[in-house]
């Protein structure tokens, strides 16, 4: 299985959170549900830009607090260039890759960044075949079946 990871799903791996409840009910870690696909991955893909969205997200959560002391968030950051280095295969950017990006945020109504993951996505699909593509924002969610990408979840 080819894996492609937006930030919302790369940062899921350093930080454990809580899937939304549904009917009152804790349906689990959204963390645990990204391990697992990475476990089952063959490749897991990601946009360079990813390393610095996930840096921004690492550090918006140290000041909510959302690590319970300074090491476990060091410790986010050294898995992250970890894994950054020897997991994860990262797609560069390309004019033509924001130029198809730029279409798709104006297409559906996307920010910058998240329209760069769906073209990304999308040229993968292209390349490979089937991609499996992991993301946690609702506008990717939304925009990504209609361009034909699997969600992974």
């Amino acid at each position: 299985m080819i894996l492609y990871l937006d930030t919302s799903s790369l940062v899921k791996l350093y930080v454990l959170e809580p899937s939304e409840a549904r009917d009152g009910k804790e349906t689990g870690w959204e963390s645990e549900e990204v391990r697992h696909l990475c476990a089952q991955a063959d490749d897991i893909y990601i946009s360079v830009i990813g390393y610095a969205e996930a840096r921004s997200a690492l550090a918006r959560r140290r000041g909510e607090h959302r690590f319970s002391n300074p090491e476990g968030y060091d410790g986010a950051i050294q898995d992250l260039d970890h894994n950054w280095r020897d997991l994860l295969l990262k797609v560069d950017l390309t004019e033509r890759l924001v130029h198809f990006a730029g279409d798709l945020a104006e297409k559906h109504g996307l920010r910058a960044y998240d329209a760069v993951h769906l073209a990304t996505g999308i040229m993968l699909q292209m390349r490979f075949g089937e991609i499996n593509f992991s993301s946690w924002d609702q506008e990717l969610l939304g925009a990504a079946p209609s361009e034909g990408l699997v969600l992974a979840h």
